[in-house]
């Protein structure tokens, strides 16, 4: 379990450092209407200021933002020092004013299909060795996530579908959004307000830690499942303890913290429809598990809710019968069983 959290630690911290490199908007200084330019500070060696008079199309202080359409084209500024965005307070869409800004070289933040091929990859082999899939059940559940996953990272780093189909909308609510830069992307982050890098972010940490949880929830009950079965035992410890589909609740979870970190159309309809999926493929597997253990299933299915956990459970030692196909009596311990018999 230590080495497997070490895994899990480092792959996730290497996939939120290894971002796309993409080049920063055009930055500028400061832009009074009608009056003096404030030169910005640039090296022999840099790039080069360009000089030019527009109009004000948009204005966002509080994300230091300008828009300005000048004679041939239409300028994106993001002001650096904090005198330049306190300037901004002073302007309005439709003033004139003279900026200095820097002609930067800005590279498309999509299209980066071996990132999605890679990441894709890189998840959908790491859902892989904790959901060991044996079954055709088991391969059409990772099958589905896999579905999941590829959308996600498609719209992530391929084509930005949700955006493109959002763009007028986006653009009309949030005139100081560079629409096709890689952070616009973060979605929740743009309607909730919030400023600064998305990837710094309350909801970016978060989502890191939900993607974690749910794949040790799958990672520990796949263990307990596998020795269940070893011994022809039904599984009722660790992750089953509390629930009785814990590897798709684990699914569930890392489905969440995805679309809490890059929320897609695609993904946002996906979700239900997967979700429903596992209610079924998780009923199927009941009225086999029946068959095969009878009343024991039964008592456990009293106790143990199928997949959201009870709060304030208490455990008991619990002794069911022995399956028939069993070689000897066993007993399952450690069973939560706040609403059994024995519990009440």
């Amino acid at each position: 379990m230590k080495a497997f959290l070490k895994l899990s630690f480092v792959l996730l911290v290497a996939l939120s450092l290894a971002g796309v490199s993409y080049a920063q908007v055009p930055s500028g200084t400061k832009a009074v209407a009608g009056g003096p330019v404030v030169n910005v500070e640039a090296k022999e060696e840099g790039p080069k200021v360009t000089r030019a008079v527009g109009e004000v199309t948009a204005v966002d202080p509080d994300g230091g933002t300008l828009r300005v359409r000048t004679k041939d084209k239409e300028l994106l500024l993001a002001l650096e020092s904090k005198a330049a965005k306190r300037s901004l307070q002073t302007l309005k869409a439709g003033d004139t004013v003279t900026v200095s800004y820097f002609e930067m070289e800005e590279t498309f933040a999509y299209g980066l299909w071996p990132l999605v091929v890679i990441n894709s990859l890189i998840f959908i082999i790491f859902a892989f060795s904790f959901a060991r899939p044996r079954t055709t059940r088991d391969w059409r559940s990772l099958g589905a996530f896999s579905a999941f996953v590829v959308a996600l990272f498609t719209e992530m780093y391929g084509f930005p579908l949700t955006i493109y189909l959002l763009s007028g909308w986006l653009g009309n609510s949030y005139p100081g959004l560079d629409l096709f830069s890689h952070n616009a992307g973060h979605l929740w982050q743009t309607l909730l307000g919030w400023k600064g890098d998305p990837h710094t972010g309350l909801l970016h940490e978060a989502s890191y830690l939900i993607i974690l949880g749910g794949f040790i929830v799958i990672g520990s009950a796949w263990w307990v499942l596998y020795r269940a079965q070893r011994s022809h035992a039904l599984a009722v410890r660790g992750p089953y303890a509390y629930v009785r589909h814990p590897q798709y609740v684990g699914f569930m979870i890392v489905m969440l913290g995805f679309l809490l970190q890059w929320p897609t159309l695609i993904t946002l309809l996906m979700f239900p429809v997967l979700v429903t999926m596992y209610i079924r493929l998780a009923r199927r597997e009941e009225r086999e598990v029946k068959v095969d253990f009878g009343e024991e299933y039964a008592r456990y299915t009293e106790v143990t809710p199928a997949f959201v956990p009870r709060l304030g459970r208490k455990k008991h030692k619990v002794t069911y019968l022995r399956p028939h196909d069993a070689d000897e009596d066993w007993v399952s311990e450690a069973l939560t069983a706040g609403d059994s018999e024995e519990g009440r």
